[in-house]
């Protein structure tokens, strides 16, 4: 059945007198179902993937979305190469990449949860994460709707507990790296443009299925809608459209339709929109039409038409002819995207959703509709509605009416340091820069302030406010306006029939400032708690209490701040007791007691039913309706407010909502109002610092610059602050000293060589124990416990080097060359050692070269000894005994070198290392009666 419907498309917008014309596009059509990812706009070139430990092992990757863009493919694969000599098999691993808008994502790998002082993630752009191995195996990331511009990724090596990792001797493991490759395939396509008092004439197509009921026609025989005669109903957030839902379960599917995408670019001061849409014709039973709006996006649907990403909806019927109108939100200065497509799911929303007034007929199974309808949308100059800033356009200086708040201009000031800069109020007619705001209750204060798209998102911006002291006595009622719905009571409504829920009006002095701070637009402060965004609500950003002294100031930090513009609203709240999450039970109690005997005409299908005489029975017990615990109390309540219980719900339900009002009603003084002082400012990592165990650095990956902290002493978390695994400092002493008195083992080896008349071998043995002992001085203990006697870099050196020049020496002295091969040996080996170990200290071969080299000498002068004398050589007790107990001892350290070390063994391990190098010296080296051949 074709339902032709005639219509025509009016935009057009009022800013400072300006008329913009532009002329109608062709319709835009694209089908999910063919639509695809054809356009392959960036290919990165491979980078190398590092353990996480910090956020300064982060790879970025760097992808710019066009504008356009219906749907992006994120593509990534991640390879194993091997660069050892020994071992060349590469073992998978594990790599996380995190993706987001506009700046560098905010994570936690090791599940530290964030300071409190940090802005709700869940309020700032949505970060999508991938897990996947280095396998080489394509991973995809399809994102609907993406934000037009600068995104970021974030890649590296899974997080370990580096407690429990490994210490691998560089050579004797596979040495492999892991790089990433990276692609971005989009999708686009072409909105309608248009502009001002532009007319478009377009017709929506659909042939559509519907297995639901009608949304006029409740699946629930026992709710029955009701028509409603409002102009404009906005859709609530989805828990209450499920909340509102029939029982029956939607099975709706969209089979073929196209939408309709205009694409229009808000001016400077437009702050409210009104869009006008006429039917030529009826359609009682077309679905409803969803109306999505989103700045900088697509608005994103699911398979199943749930709204995902927008910023508004609106659902309408095409059931009259009679003009539909509604307002929503815009974003000065920013394109908006506007989607019109059939919803599928109508008899699923709530009935304050749908704009109608005109009840539809039932919908028929595999309907082709083709509606056409004239839309008009109509911008507000916000400064048409506040003729007081009218006259100061050009006057910077001047505070500026936005969505009825005021917004105070402020003034940039930059400085030479990366992400370093401040924001402050600007300077008055006398030229003076004010340093506090006047806040008035009722009148809300905002701030807005801009975010470079790359210099200014590598640090840490932070807001900061603080109330004055400076009550006054005078009291008056006072109603700010507020949400009505029934999560935010705070409202003026005047209540005649609940005064007996009045609370005592006794003095009340202290104020309360509710901050909201977003990206984009600005939030309305709600009381109790909340900030309204849109149709979204939210826990407020922060709350200033002025009773108590530790809550009479606020403290935001936003890491990575997403570019763009910020705002921070404030408004003034003067009222006794702070503000709370739900209503007092025993309110609830006063209010079930008020109206009980609504109990006797409950419905018999009512969930109620069965507790019905237990309800009863405890009202008339004063002992019993007393002592009823909050669970029961919330469930009684619910019965007298279920439609299923009572005709009288509605009803109900806003006594119970003008009982909350009043509880939460606001009393203020006279002309209540206070002063704020705030600053806006940011800085690398946070405020600077890292606190008192750690360190802010810079960092740069693919060629952006960021800011992060390096914690010490076992901290770890964004700030350095979480010390779950941080060693006592009992502990942190007794792994210090292990690790320097095992080297006292070296004075026997000393003594020894001495004795034996090996002059060299015992001033090098020493120089061994001595700078051992420095540089784990210098290493452990933290700071509380250390001692640098040289740099770490220099101590380290000289450790690893006399640590070598040791076991050369002892290796020659076993091989009995004679004084003079002796003596040049000793002279080669202490030049090539010196330059192996400043090559590369930690090197396998390093340390292989000269113990295969002595090797070869020992059994080279043996051997060769032997030939000559036709006799033993060394002595048999040399061989039978010293020698194999030494090489036992030399064979346990390096397996414990090698092997059995970790982070959280290292100084039980590396303390045993010490000790059986030591006293295998005094094995292994010769004295001149064993040396002496028997036979």
């Amino acid at each position: 059945m074709m339902v032709p419907i005639v219509y025509q498309l009016q935009i057009y917008w009022k800013t400072y007198g300006d008329i913009y014309q532009t002329k109608p596009s062709n319709i835009n059509k694209f089908d999910a179902n063919t639509d695809t990812l054809d356009t392959l706009s960036a290919r990165l070139s491979s980078i190398t993937l590092l353990k996480y430990s910090s956020y300064r092992d982060v790879s970025i990757l760097h992808f710019l979305i066009p504008p356009d863009t219906r749907r992006v493919l994120f593509t990534f694969k991640a390879t194993e190469q091997s660069s050892s000599i020994l071992k060349s098999k590469c073992v998978p691993r594990n790599v996380n990449l995190h993706l987001k808008a506009r700046s560098f994502p905010v994570i936690s790998p090791e599940n530290i949860t964030f300071p409190k002082s940090f802005l709700n993630n869940k309020q700032r752009f949505k970060t999508h994460s991938l897990q996947f191995q280095s396998n080489g195996v394509l991973e995809k990331l399809l994102i609907e709707g993406p934000y037009v511009g600068n995104w970021f990724a974030v890649a590296f090596l899974s997080w370990t507990d580096p407690t429990k990792d490994r210490i691998e001797q560089q050579g004797i493991a596979a040495s492999c790296e892991t790089l990433l490759m990276a692609e971005m395939s989009l999708s686009i396509f072409n909105p309608i443009i248009t502009s001002n008092r532009m007319v478009q004439n377009n017709t929506l197509l659909g042939n559509y299925e519907d297995n639901c009921c009608d949304i006029n026609n409740s699946c629930n025989n026992n709710n029955k809608a009701k028509t409603t005669s409002a102009s404009y109903k906005e859709r609530p957030h989805k828990a209450d459209i499920k909340a509102s839902s029939s029982n029956v379960k939607p099975e709706a599917k969209n089979i073929q339709d196209n939408d309709i995408v205009y694409k229009l670019f808000i001016p400077r001061n437009v702050e409210v929109a009104t869009a006008f849409i006429d039917f030529a014709e009826k359609c009682l039973r077309c679905p409803l039409i969803g109306f999505y709006t989103q700045a900088n996006a697509l608005p994103y649907l699911d398979d199943n038409n749930e709204e995902l990403g927008s910023s508004h909806s609106i659902y309408v019927q095409a059931n009259r002819t009679e003009t539909i109108s509604f307002m929503f939100n815009v974003q000065p200065l920013t394109w908006h995207y506007i989607l019109l497509k059939y919803h599928s799911k109508n008899e699923c929303l709530s009935e304050e959703s749908v704009l109608s007034d005109v009840k539809s007929e039932n919908s028929t199974k595999n309907e082709k509709y083709n509606l056409k309808f004239a839309l008009r949308i109509e911008y507000t100059d916000a400064n048409e509605k506040h003729k007081d800033n009218s006259t100061d356009k050009a006057n910077l200086q001047k505070p500026i009416v936005f969505r009825n708040i005021t917004f105070y201009p402020l003034h940039r000031q930059s400085h030479r340091e990366f992400f370093t800069f401040n924001y402050s109020l600007v300077t008055n007619e006398n030229y003076t820069m004010p340093s506090t705001l006047n806040v008035t209750a009722g009148a809300p204060v905002g701030l807005e302030f801009y975010i470079g798209d790359v210099y200014d998102i590598g640090g840490t911006l932070t807001f900061s406010a603080f109330m004055e002291n400076d009550n006054k006595e005078s009291e008056k009622d006072i109603s700010p306006s507020s949400s009505n719905s029934f999560e935010n009571p705070g409202t003026g409504d005047h209540v005649s029939d609940d005064d007996e829920f009045r609370p005592n009006s006794e003095a009340r002095k202290h104020k309360i400032i509710i901050v909201c701070m977003h990206h984009g637009q600005p939030s309305e402060p709600l009381w109790p708690d909340k900030c309204r965004h849109g149709h979204r609500q939210w826990a407020a950003t922060s709350i200033i209490n002025s009773k108590n002294v530790s809550e009479n100031s606020a403290l935001l930090h936003v890491p990575y701040p997403e570019s763009g513009n910020w705002f921070v609203t404030m408004r003034l709240f003067c009222n006794a007791s702070s503000p709370v999450d739900r209503f007092s039970v025993q309110r609830v109690k006063e209010f079930v007691n008020t109206y009980r005997n609504n109990l006797d005409s409950m419905h018999q299908n009512c969930d109620c039913s069965p507790n019905m005489t237990y309800y009863k029975k405890c009202l008339n017990d004063p002992i019993c309706f007393e002592t009823m615990n909050e669970k029961n109390i919330l469930k009684f309540k619910e019965c007298l407010l279920d439609v299923k219980c009572t005709s009288l719900h509605l009803e109900m339900t806003e006594k119970f909502k003008n009982s909350r009002n009043v509880e939460s009603k606001q009393f203020a003084p006279e002309n209540c109002s206070t002063s704020v002082s705030f600053s806006i400012s940011s800085k690398p990592c946070i405020n600077g610092t890292c606190g008192h165990s750690g360190h802010c650095y810079h960092y740069m990956s693919g060629g952006f610059v960021f800011s992060s902290c390096v914690c010490t002493k076992g901290y770890r978390g964004w700030d350095c602050n979480d010390d779950s695994q941080v060693l006592s400092e009992i502990s942190t002493l007794v792994a210090s000293l292990l690790l320097i008195l095992s080297n006292l083992f070296f004075i026997p080896s000393v003594y020894i060589a001495a004795r034996r008349k090996f002059g060299i071998e015992s001033l090098i043995y020493f120089f061994a124990m001595f700078f051992s002992i420095f540089y784990h001085a210098c290493d452990s203990g933290e700071e509380e416990y250390s001692f640098c006697l040289l740099s770490l870099e220099v101590l380290q050196f000289c450790d690893f080097y006399c640590g070598l020049l040791a076991i050369w020496v002892t290796l020659l002295a076993m091989a009995q060359l004679g004084e003079e091969y002796t003596a040049l040996l000793h002279m080669l080996g202490a030049i090539l050692l010196a330059l192996g170990t400043e090559v590369n200290k930690q090197s396998l071969w390093v340390f292989l070269t000269p113990v295969l080299t002595g090797v070869i000498l020992i059994g080279t002068s043996w051997g060769v000894r032997c030939y000559k004398t036709r006799q033993c050589f060394p002595a048999r007790k040399y061989l039978l005994f010293h020698m194999p107990i030494g090489c036992v001892l030399v064979i346990c350290g390096l397996v414990c070198y090698a092997f059995v070390a970790t982070r959280q063994n290292y100084y039980i391990v590396h303390s045993i290392w010490h000790v059986v190098m030591a006293l295998s010296i005094v094995c292994l080296l010769p004295s001149s009666k064993l040396i002496i051949a028997e036979c």
